[in-house]
């Protein structure tokens, strides 16, 4: 489920990109963020175990956090 999940995260990303009108540097976060967290998904499917949920995890929140930097980052250079 976490794998399916997470190549479901990665397109909505980017379409929320597209979406909310926000440019180059939002996107490359968002396809090179999201190809992180699907390697870190692939790998904890092959039996990374608690370890690596945890390091997909703690990935996760910084993921996040650095989406919303750089929707912020964008809106400032778009502005």
């Amino acid at each position: 489920q976490i794998l399916l999940y997470s190549w479901l995260l990665v397109p909505v990303t980017v379409i929320f990109g597209a979406a909310a009108d926000l440019g180059a540097i939002y996107v490359a976060v968002a396809l090179v963020g999201g190809g992180v967290f699907l390697a870190l998904a692939t790998r904890l499917r092959s039996s990374d175990g608690i370890a690596g949920a945890q390091r997909l995890f703690r990935y996760s929140i910084v993921y996040l956090g650095v989406l919303f930097v750089s929707m912020a980052v964008d809106r400032l250079v778009l502005a």
